[in-house]
């Protein structure tokens, strides 16, 4: 494995841009800075909707439909924002919605703006979106930057363990920000 940097990095953020700046935002901002391209794809989903989350779905919706980031702090040059059109991974029929339509379309979106199969992950979010996206990109490498306790979330997906097992079996390097 090469110790320098792909032209292209996709990051699959488990948060939206628009939200309090995270190390998603500041690894996406240094490394455009270092001459990459790189492709922020916002929260894809973890678990199910609830009425609270309707202004979010709503500011999603509007951005896709106008093409507008939404984003408070604009992404600084080389950081291409794409607002994904994708339902939450929390049950049969949404999972089989997102793998028939909405993952092919959102890499459809992803390398018609110029990403190409080679390109790194950095992925935050151990679902069932993630890994589509993981497969159908054909990424050089994976980087699985788990910097959130998810089994520790009030309502994670059934089926988390599978999903991170999966993850980490397809990374290449693993982050963490805690032992646990």
């Amino acid at each position: 494995m090469s110790e320098e940097l792909p032209e292209q990095i996709l990051i699959l953020a488990s948060i939206d841009w628009g939200a309090a700046w995270q190390r998603h935002q500041a690894v996406a901002s240094a490394l455009a800075a270092g001459g990459r391209q790189v492709y922020f794809v916002e929260n894809t989903g973890f678990r199910g909707l609830r009425l609270s989350d309707l202004p979010r779905v709503l500011g999603r919706l509007r951005r896709l439909t106008r093409g507008d980031s939404g984003a408070g702090t604009p992404p600084p040059e080389g950081v291409t924002l794409l607002s994904p059109f994708v339902l939450p991974p929390t049950c049969g029929l949404f999972r089989a919605l997102n793998a028939a339509f909405f993952v092919p379309a959102l890499l459809a979106r992803l390398r018609a703006l110029g990403l190409e199969p080679g390109a790194d992950i950095l992925a935050y979010l151990p679902t069932d979106t993630t890994l589509r996206l993981v497969d159908a990109a054909a990424p050089d490498r994976v980087i699985y930057d788990c910097v959130d306790n998810f089994y520790g979330h009030p309502t994670p997906p059934a089926d988390l363990a599978q999903s991170e097992a999966a993850l980490l079996e397809r990374a290449d390097i693993v982050l963490t920000t805690s032992r646990y």
